[in-house]
C-alpha cells in the first residue's frame, strides 16, 4: 500500500504560474523479482507539457539521465494523467533485481514559465534467499508462512536460520538447490537443532 501526502499550495484562481512539484515519489522497498511503482505530480498554469520525463541516477544522485528503453537496461513503463493544471505520472518497473538496489528516480516537467523537478526516491531491492514457484522471498520466515501442502521451498542462497523451525502440520519439500540450510536455536535447549548439509 502506498501512502501519498499532498500539501496544499495556495494559488490565485486562473493565475499563471511556473511549474512546481505537487508531490514527490516515495522511497520503495521490494523483494527481488517484484514490480514497483513510483508516483509524482507536477502542476502549473498553463499545465506542464505532456509528457514529462522520468530520470534515473545509478550513483547516488551524482549524475542523472533521462530514462529511455534503450539506455536503462531493464523493463519499465510510464503512464500519465491530467487533471486541471496538474500532470501526474506513474513509473512502473517490472522484475526488480538486486543490481538495481540504490537506484534513484525523479520526475521533471515544465511549462511556459519554468520547470520543476521532484526530489529523488530510492529503490531498495531485497535479494531473494528462497522461492516458492515463481514467487521470491527475502527471508525464510515469509516463505514458511506462505508455503502450502505439496509446494517446494527452493533455496537461492545459503541460509543461517537462527530460530526454531516450526512446520505447521503440512507436507512440503525443501529443495536445497546445492545450497546449505543451517538451523540454530539460541533460546535454550540443545541450541543447535539441526544442520542440513548440501545435496
Amino acid at each position: 500500500m502506498m501512502l501519498i501526502v499532498l500539501a496544499a499550495v495556495p494559488m490565485t484562481a486562473n493565475a499563471a504560474y511556473a511549474a512546481q512539484v505537487g508531490f514527490n515519489p516515495t522511497i520503495v522497498s521490494v523483494n527481488e523479482g517484484e514490480s514497483v511503482q513510483f508516483v509524482a505530480l507536477i502542476m502549473g498554469n498553463p499545465m506542464p507539457t505532456y509528457p514529462g520525463q522520468w530520470q534515473i541516477s545509478t550513483n547516488n544522485g551524482g549524475t542523472w539521465s533521462n530514462m529511455t528503453p534503450s539506455t536503462v537496461g531493464f523493463e519499465y513503463s510510464t503512464t500519465e494523467s491530467i487533471t486541471g493544471t496538474s500532470l501526474q505520472s506513474y513509473l512502473t518497473i517490472k522484475n526488480a533485481q538486486p543490481s538495481m538496489n540504490g537506484f534513484q528516480f525523479r520526475f521533471t516537467a515544465q511549462n511556459l514559465y519554468g520547470s520543476a523537478t521532484t526530489s529523488a526516491a530510492t529503490l531498495t531491492v531485497l535479494a531473494a534467499v528462497c522461492s516458492i514457484g515463481t514467487v521470491n522471498y527475502a527471508n525464510l520466515d515469509d516463505a514458511l508462512a506462505a508455503v502450502k501442502t505439496g509446494e517446494t521451498i527452493k533455496l537461492l542462497q545459503d541460509i543461517n536460520y537462527n530460530n526454531r523451525l516450526i512446520i505447521r502440520g503440512i507436507n512440503f519439500t525443501f529443495d536445497l538447490n546445492g545450497k546449505t540450510l543451517s538451523l540454530t536455536h539460541t533460546g535454550g535447549g540443545d541450541g543447535l537443532l539441526a544442520e542440513v548439509a548440501q545435496w
